[in-house]
């Protein structure tokens, strides 16, 4: 495996996708809500996973690149000066550090938050009957649950052991139930595995103003699906009940709540967000089973593209005469050669180094290659 600049851009143009994908599922074609979201979202894990690792796998295929990454390339791989340190190795060590500060502040983070909550665990279930017949009517348990003295949202936090936080307020029998419910589909639809992959990406990719739209908008589309879960058993008059609950909710939570740790919350101060919330759960739109078939069918066939070209392809810079003509002598096989260096071919023309390929292009396949082993015992 190798790290170069097209996994970077991989990354890159899938958040691109993901994000213009999702948004158009969402607020145009308004079919989030429908079959095979949980194939999709499995799909997208799979990206997640991929946009964790920018690096090249052996059996990763090249797209040339001709035009765009060629100068790119020679500006971040050209050595700085007389020294042997290029830009992309300080660019690299750059992103290395922030990353594993910020995975470990944000597990910190989880682990500081989680122990705020206990001491507000439930632990007389006597003293609190409404909510341990509701808990009943959800078929799940969950590890703890923490009623908070601070105008929040309801939230489940965490995943092996999940706790379900809940504010000091006075529900009603059916606006707890829906809360309570709403947090157990989070857990057993395993969104939460899904928010950390999310979150870990956000720690890896921290430099890519992109990541941040796509993370708001893959949680409104976990919130919809899970909404839609539990709207396909509810009448009418449940369904204005919830999205009552939902405003209601929103009214109370305090301005600017942080999220902290690997949670899933029951409304967000976002307003774009909960309008487009109500709006689904107040749409009449119903669809046949064919047209869910068929929206199941393309959700995945376009996710599964995705990850094939996530995996199996990266952008790679070639080199073109025009650009060697910018500043280079004449390449030839009597005047120039290439050093192998694991997956890298340096190439040095008359004696001094020019540039790094990932491959040798065509127009350059009969410039000797020499192994990086054999030309250090010429130099010893």
């Amino acid at each position: 495996m190798a790290v170069s600049l097209g996994p970077f851009m991989t990354c890159f143009l899938a958040v691109l996708f993901l994000t213009v994908y999702i948004y158009i599922m969402i607020y145009v074609k308004k079919d989030i809500l429908y079959s095979g979201m949980k194939l999709v979202f499995a799909g997208i894990a799979l990206i997640l996973i991929r946009m964790m690792i920018p690096l090249n796998f052996p059996f990763t295929q090249t797209i040339a690149s001709y035009k765009i990454l060629p100068p790119v390339n020679k500006f971040l791989f050209d050595y700085i000066g007389d020294t042997k340190i290029d830009l992309a190795t300080i660019l690299f060590i750059i992103w290395i550090a922030v990353t594993l500060i910020k995975i470990g502040y944000f597990g910190w983070e989880q682990q500081k938050y989680r122990a705020c909550l206990l001491p507000f665990a439930v632990k007389n279930w006597d003293d609190y009957p409404q909510l341990k017949n509701v808990l009943g009517r959800c078929k799940i348990s969950f590890w703890r649950v923490c009623i908070v003295p601070m105008n929040i949202s309801p939230a489940v936090v965490g995943i092996r052991k999940p706790i379900l936080v809940l504010p000091e307020y006075p529900f009603s029998e059916n606006e707890l139930y829906y809360v309570c419910l709403h947090e157990a589909e989070h857990c057993r639809n395993h969104d939460l595995w899904l928010r950390l992959l999310l979150d870990i990406v956000i720690c890896t990719q921290w430099f890519n103003p992109l990541v941040y739209f796509m993370q708001r908008e893959l949680t409104l589309a976990f919130e919809l699906s899970n909404d839609r879960v539990i709207l396909d058993t509810m009448t009418e008059r449940q369904k204005m009940e919830y999205a009552e609950c939902v405003m209601k909710m929103v009214r109370h939570q305090k301005p600017r709540e942080k999220r902290i740790g690997t949670s899933l919350a029951f409304t967000h101060e976002n307003r774009s967000s909960v309008k487009t919330r109500i709006n689904y759960i107040l749409s009449k739109k119903k669809r046949g089973k064919m047209a869910n078939k068929l929206s199941m069918v393309f959700n995945c066939v376009v996710i599964s593209l995705v990850l094939a070209v996530c995996l199996f392809y990266v952008p790679e810079a070639y080199c073109t005469d025009e650009l060697l003509n910018e500043d280079w002598k004449f390449v030839g096989e009597d005047n120039s050669y290439f050093i192998k260096d694991t997956d890298e071919y340096l190439l040095y023309v008359n004696g001094e180094y020019t540039f790094t390929l990932m491959n040798i292009p065509e127009d350059l396949d009969n410039i000797p290659i020499i192994e990086k082993e054999i030309e250090n015992e010429k130099e010893n």
